[in-house]
């Protein structure tokens, strides 16, 4: 009898070691922190089903946006909360990159994101480690937290090589697209109900949310992020419906709609922002006459709904909410000014707040970035990380304009006119909120661009 293993004998011992020793290691975070050991346990066991099931693990990462700030683990602190997404998504990373390298299957598709989002990578990192050195007040606990937020990123950031590497066919594209679709519907319902149910918020105040009352927040207990999400996935449908034929284009377009609605009952300006700027987009290269029909509607949403009226007229004034957005501003210029070359370190921002007396509680959902992600770049990572991230926002409409515009596959051409509007939707949107690093928005821009990537490389098209 030989006493050599086979390959796949060998690979099987080699998944069930590393399985082994993650569990080892995750049951000696528990005896340390049982919260933080239990999630680490919960990666290993998503990482397994990932190992064995790939697809599984995205959908789950997908679906999850269903669940939006419905469950925090608050493991790391008030200002550190643990959402199912971080669970879902490094169980997916591990299990994803256990599985390409013991079947030797990784593979990451070249495209004009690789470099910037390496780039980027590298600036939050370093410009971490200068904000520690330049804030001696800064705790143990307080460097750990803003430490996973990079790690956050770059999750995020490599769920979209993920999605790209698991899209192998048009089918499952679909089947991705679908998903994310259907992900929002839910989320659009489950905002119907909550405005039902649950339309005043003011109860929340204590937790760190805001008291919005009669607007729709559904699970993300926000209407302004939930109008810029809303937004983006509203063009995306819109921009895949002119180029499908049958009946999916009029689900798509019923989708498109509902989503529309949705943004609508948020009462978000900044939603509206980025809807008139996505919607604009969309429908100034494809059609004009279109264009002009969604003008048109769009008054007579405006005169025929009062607090819709109330919200556009707001715009034209400096309110409460545009005076607090505007402080936010200040505060972010003023500390700016004071560390113009490096910024004061990615996620760090919070504590400095705090520092400068911006902030009362580093724990505020308020305190983590300013009223624009632009803004929170710039002030976090200097003008050198402003100048990649803008690199990086450039790589993004880059893919979206070459797909719409030289690609032959309707599919390919259509998200890839969704995914330019929705990047002027978001973009647009970010001015007013800190949309480009709120996790549910990064996870969608990952999953939608890795999906027209996979695409793309299936065409034979890079």
């Amino acid at each position: 009898m030989s006493s050599l293993m086979t390959p796949q004998r060998h690979t099987s011992v080699l998944a069930i070691t590393l399985a082994l020793v993650a569990v080892v290691l995750a049951g000696f975070l528990i005896s340390i922190n049982p919260l933080i050991g239990s999630a680490a346990l919960l990666v290993v066991i998503v990482g397994v089903v990932v190992f064995v099931h790939p697809m599984v693990g995205l959908v789950a990462c997908i679906l999850s946006l269903v669940v939006g700030q419905l469950v925090r683990i608050p493991a790391f602190g008030t200002e550190g909360a643990i959402l199912p997404n971080d669970i879902l998504l490094p169980g997916l990373a591990a299990g994803w990159l256990w599985n390409g390298l013991v079947g030797r299957r990784v593979r990451f598709p070249s495209s004009p994101l690789s470099w910037p989002v390496a780039a980027m990578l590298a600036v939050f990192v370093l410009t971490f480690i200068g904000g520690a050195s330049q804030f001696p007040f800064l705790t143990s606990h307080e460097q750990l937290v803003s430490a996973l937020y990079i790690v956050r990123w770059a999750e995020y950031a490599l769920l979209f090589f993920i999605v790209a590497n698991m899209v192998t066919s048009r089918t499952i594209a679909t089947r991705l697209l679908w998903t994310l679709l259907g992900a929002a519907a839910l989320l659009t319902v489950l905002g119907f109900i909550q405005l039902k149910v649950f339309p005043d918020f003011s109860s929340m105040v204590p937790k760190g949310w805001d008291p919005h009352v009669g607007r729709m927040l559904s699970t993300w207990f926000d209407p302004n992020f939930l109008g810029g999400f809303l937004s983006f996935i509203a063009v995306i449908a819109g921009g895949l419906a002119l180029y499908t034929n049958g009946k999916q284009r009029i689900v798509l377009w019923t989708l498109a709609a509902f989503f529309s609605i949705g943004v609508v009952l948020t009462f978000s300006r900044s939603g509206y922002v980025a809807f008139v700027a996505g919607v604009s987009v969309l429908t100034f290269l494809k059609s004009r006459r279109l264009f002009l029909l969604l003008v048109v509607a769009a008054g007579l949403v405006v005169m025929s709904v009062p607090r819709v009226q109330e919200r556009v007229l707001g715009a034209f004034q400096v309110d409460v909410t545009a005076q607090t957005r505007i402080v936010s501003w200040k505060n972010a210029l003023s500390v700016y000014v004071d560390h113009p070359v490096f910024g004061v370190g990615y996620n760090t921002y919070r504590y400095v707040q705090v520092d400068y007396g911006f902030q009362k509680d580093a724990a505020d959902h308020s305190a983590g970035g300013s009223d624009s992600s632009l803004l929170t770049v710039l002030v976090t990572t200097g003008p050198i990380g402003f100048l990649v991230y803008c690199w990086m926002l450039w790589a993004y409409a880059s893919i979206a304009w070459q797909s719409f515009r030289t690609h032959a596959s309707p599919l390919v051409r259509g998200l890839g006119l969704g995914a330019l509007a929705a990047m002027a939707s978001v973009i647009a949107h970010s001015f007013f909120i800190n949309s480009l690093l709120f996790p549910h928005m990064m996870e969608t821009i990952a999953v939608t661009f890795g999906i027209l990537i996979g695409l793309r490389s299936i065409e034979g098209r890079i």
